[in-house]
């Protein structure tokens, strides 16, 4: 039954329209090219020809040069301005140059001259379907990278809004817990202070999602077996949604092992299971798939992004409401979203999105109206390297407060830079500062007591935060 389906979809894919008014002849060209696996109709006049047209999208016409008393020559001329993709073969039985020259000047792809063996046409046929499927092959890797770059402009564009607002809320921020200290026993005041505090750090966690859409957030990643941290997810899951929700999680085999940041994978794998939750209003069903998957050319041609390679896949699909295509191309942007005023920010996608991207992975979304919506992360399979290679994260001791060490600030903004000062000096540090990395490395040169460089990433002049970092060892 399946290679039966196959031949259907293949001939379905080689749709061939004979226009010839000599019906034995367009007859049994049909019958032998049906044999041949193409799918094929007949139109024996320019009328029946434009008709059909409108109803079977062929992707090749072979078109005879005498139409009765019109012209094959100035129908392929027409055919070619109202369908430009269509392939023509011209059918002549005049063997001149002349003609095959006018054929090709009319927008002809090629011809053949009558009579011609079965083995001759089938063969301009498939250099026809090839040419189909190069240029197909060749749309499809241009749209990609247009959508590649569409969404690396506005990645670089809201990483960079991050970047100053994460700034300006390291400013409030600073100065709020600096006047803090002073608060003493007013309570009124403190509630304030505490009020505005709270807002800052919403304002910092909307950053860090707008950062992870920019793929600029600081990830941590490890070793980490997908089957064992779904596991061990899904009591919280079925906390979170409740008995409205049916969860299934099916693996597919052993997984491989893959190498991410744990925390943004478990946050992300929420995220998208309250995003499907509120797509079930009225309850339903959220199936998380887990599986091996072995990308090749021809299974990334039809998805945006995706590149050849060995991935872990992790699927979850929802029963709500779904998507039409045109939401589920703008779900990842940031502040996209179709929920209320106050229910949403539109950003939990997005940071999903910017996540698995900095990764090396793919993010896929399919949804269809009334059915629901299946997202799938590719996560890139960690290479295979000796375990007394991998390291785990150190973490040091919290040191209390400063004892005279020198700490050199390097920040271009003058707020920023004055609230570290401020909240170094606090902590019992002495404070040297400088506003840029050249300035920075005179200091260094100058003085040799300095034990720590905190500085800016983005600084002004030819030296950024880390080739400052390189310089100053």
């Amino acid at each position: 039954m399946s290679g039966n389906g196959g031949d259907e979809n293949r001939a379905d894919c080689r749709r061939v329209l004979i226009i010839d008014d000599d019906r034995d002849f367009a007859d049994s060209l049909s019958h032998l090219l049906t044999l041949e696996g193409y799918n094929v109709q007949r139109a024996y006049s320019v009328a029946a020809a434009r008709d059909a047209m409108n109803t079977f999208e062929a992707k090749v016409a072979l078109v005879d040069i005498r139409l009765g008393e019109e012209s094959g020559l100035a129908f392929v001329s027409e055919l070619r301005q109202e369908h430009p993709d269509l392939l023509c073969i011209m059918m002549t039985a005049y063997d001149s140059a002349e003609t095959a020259i006018q054929a090709l000047k009319e927008g002809a792809y090629d011809y053949v001259r009558k009579p011609f063996y079965s083995e001759d046409m089938t063969a301009t046929l498939e250099r026809c379907f090839e040419r189909i499927r190069l240029t197909g092959e060749r749309e499809v890797a241009e749209a990609q990278l247009r959508q590649a770059q569409k969404m690396e402009a506005l990645g670089e564009l809201t990483a960079g809004i991050a970047h100053d607002f994460n700034n300006l809320l390291a400013v409030i921020l600073g100065n709020l817990e600096l006047v803090a200290d002073d608060v003493g026993d007013n309570a009124n005041l403190r509630e304030l202070i505490d009020d505005a505090l709270s807002a800052t750090l919403s304002g910092k966690e909307l950053t860090h999602r707008l950062l992870a859409f920019g793929r600029r957030q600081t990830l941590h990643p490890q070793r980490i077996d997908v089957g064992e941290l779904v596991a061990e997810m899904l009591r919280l899951l079925e906390r979170t949604l409740g008995e409205g929700v049916v969860i299934k999680h099916l693996s597919r085999g052993r997984l491989w092992q893959i190498e991410v940041d744990r925390n943004q994978l478990e946050m992300s794998l929420l995220n998208l299971a309250i995003n499907a939750h509120q797509a079930m209003p009225e309850g339903g069903t959220l199936q998380i798939e887990t599986a091996n998957e072995v990308l090749e050319y021809s299974d990334t041609l039809s998805q945006e992004g995706l590149r050849p390679g060995e991935y872990v896949a992790i699927s979850i699909t929802d029963t709500g409401v779904g998507m039409t295509e045109e939401v589920a191309a703008e779900a990842v942007r940031p502040f996209f979203t179709t929920k209320e005023v106050g229910e949403g920010s539109g950003l939990g996608l997005s940071m999903v999105y910017g996540f698995v991207s900095q990764s090396g992975g793919h993010f896929v979304i399919k949804s269809e109206v009334g059915k629901g919506t299946t997202v799938r992360l590719y996560l890139p399979k960690a290479e295979q390297v000796p375990a007394a290679v991998l390291t785990e994260d150190a973490e040091q001791e919290a040191r209390g407060d400063g004892a005279g060490e020198r700490i050199l600030v390097v920040e271009d903004r003058h707020a920023v830079r004055r609230t570290s000062r401020w909240m170094l000096a606090g902590l019992g540090y002495e404070v040297v500062e400088a506003v840029d990395g050249d300035e920075a490395l005179k200091v260094l040169s100058a003085d040799e007591r300095v034990d720590l460089l905190f500085t800016d990433i983005v600084l002004p002049g030819s030296l950024n935060g880390l080739r400052l970092a390189r310089e100053a060892r």
